[in-house]
């Protein structure tokens, strides 16, 4: 998956590409480990969505995709 853009001012668009169509979970956690969001979307082929984290504090966030996480930089 790619993330973008990275770093960003809250939104941040999510590409994910599927050859089968199947459901998956999108987790982000602060530096600390707390979960700060969860999302399930439906991936079928290329598939884009979105995140926001305008209401969180700047600063350094993980999003995990099944077995891959990501750092985003929230400024």
């Amino acid at each position: 998956f790619n993330v973008y853009p990275n770093p960003s001012n809250g939104e941040f668009t999510i590409s994910l590409a599927s050859e089968k169509a199947e459901s998956t979970n999108l987790v982000v956690t602060d530096i600390v480990g707390n979960t700060v969001m969860t999302k399930t979307i439906r991936v079928a082929g290329q598939t884009t969505t979105s995140i926001s984290l305008e209401n969180y504090s700047s600063g350094v966030y993980f999003l995990t995709i099944g077995n891959k996480t990501t750092k985003l930089i929230l400024e």
